[in-house]
């Protein structure tokens, strides 16, 4: 077997399929704003305050607003997958063998992810990223200790304390299980006509008129703008990597994958709320 093509092969597939598995099981680039990164470390400006309006008399001068500016600094920094096959097995059933560690790798990728914009807390166990969780942001309580508790109106009172600037590309982040125990559960309760504007659009699952997107973590819920709220810097990509030798002894195949990034969760510098809200049980 011509080792050199096949790795070659191997790795346009992996990164492939690795890229939109990755996207399937992972909500944090479909809901942030992406910033391609040509280097390990970026700013991007974020206007604080902007314009003002006045009520200048006939002829008289107008006031002067002055934006002012803000970075959001982005620092990349590396995820990487490692995985092994045998080179016997590799040769037997290579394609499907592909398929099967790229959906593991992009599957871990696009989890983890979320587990950095939901729960980051900072530390190097996140990639340094402080999540939604640990923002200070506005939290709802909900009508219980669990999520046979939550009703429609928690749901509604939620999506009512987001400020009104931020309702424009406004969204639901929650976990599929949430989803489904509660979400589903409030729809078919409200029952007769409204079941369709509640839950039903032409762009996938919705409530209460917003898109809901799904995630992987097992957090509660989230209502706001995310395009507003979270930067994502995207250094690298995906990169994958083959190789025998390292396995040499034992005959064993190496992929790697790895991926630089950085996600920030952004807050008001003035004081005023963030840009998004969330739905808590009561413990």
């Amino acid at each position: 077997m011509d080792w050199c093509k096949t790795s070659e092969t191997t790795k346009c597939n992996l990164e492939a399929a690795i890229v939109d598995v990755r996207e399937q099981y992972g909500l944090c680039r479909k809901v942030a704003r992406t910033f391609p990164m040509t280097a390990d470390t970026l700013n991007v400006p974020k206007l604080t305050s902007g314009a003002t309006v006045y009520y200048p008399a006939e002829n008289a001068s107008i006031t002067e607003s002055s934006g002012v500016w803000a970075n959001i600094g982005l620092t990349a920094t590396k995820r990487a997958c490692l995985m092994k096959w045998s080179n016997e097995l590799g040769a037997d059933a290579l394609f499907s063998l592909a398929d099967t560690l790229s959906d593991y790798m992009g599957r871990a990728l696009g989890i983890r992810e979320d587990a950095e914009l939901i729960n980051g807390d900072g530390s190097s166990s996140f990639g340094s990223v402080t999540g939604l969780d640990d923002t200070g942001h506005v939290a709802t309580s909900g009508a219980g200790s669990s999520w046979s508790d939550l009703t429609l109106a928690n749901l509604v009172t939620t999506a009512g304390t987001l400020p009104d600037k931020y309702h424009a590309g406004a969204s639901w982040v929650m976990s599929r299980q949430f989803y489904t125990q509660v979400v589903l559960r409030v729809i078919a309760a409200a029952g007769g006509n409204t079941i369709d504007s509640l839950g039903i659009g032409t762009t996938g699952a919705q409530l209460l008129g917003y898109t809901t997107a799904t995630s992987s973590s097992t957090e509660v819920c989230w209502f706001g703008n995310f395009q507003d709220a979270v930067v994502f810097g995207d250094r690298s990509g995906i990169e994958i990597a083959v190789s025998d030798q390292v396995g040499f002894i034992e005959d064993q195949i190496n992929i790697r994958a790895t991926s630089r990034y950085d996600i920030v969760v952004v807050t008001e510098a003035d004081g005023d709320a963030d840009g998004y809200v969330s739905l808590n049980t009561t413990s």
